[in-house]
């Protein structure tokens, strides 16, 4: 097999931006400030284990029982998905430092929780660099 090929994982988060569950608390949190926010997190952990924690980042909606606290319209949130290019770290370094970004974000933003979706993935890493296999 190539060795762009490899076996992977897939994930998925979303996460709210508003401080615990309130049902009045309608705030936006700006999307370039979340952004730079998951990447200077992300590089923190880079410094630290060598791992490098990348994102899309999508704006989104939580929607939940109102009783627990969701409001009406549904909780401002942001969805990431990623996974882990086995190119440049191991799963079995990946997960644990994408739990320790996903964890201080959490923090960062006073969350009380977050569902992490962890799923096995087949990732095809493209490349036009020299020594990279062609397409």
């Amino acid at each position: 097999m190539d060795k762009d090929y490899f076996n992977s994982i897939h994930w998925t988060v979303t996460i709210g931006t508003n401080p615990g569950f309130e049902l009045e608390n309608q705030e936006i949190m700006d999307y370039g400030k979340f952004v730079a926010l998951f990447q200077r997190i992300s590089e923190e952990e880079k410094n630290k284990s060598g791992v490098w924690i990348t994102a899309v980042v999508t704006p989104s909606r939580l929607a939940y029982r109102h009783s627990a606290g969701c409001p009406i319209s549904g909780e401002y949130a942001y969805t990431l998905t990623g996974s882990c290019n086995t190119e440049f770290a191991t799963v079995d370094d990946y997960v644990p430092a994408l739990k320790r970004v996903l964890a201080k974000l959490k923090d960062e933003l006073g969350q009380v929780t977050f569902t992490l979706e962890i799923i096995p993935a087949h990732l095809v890493f493209y490349n036009d660099e020299p020594g990279y296999s062609e397409l």
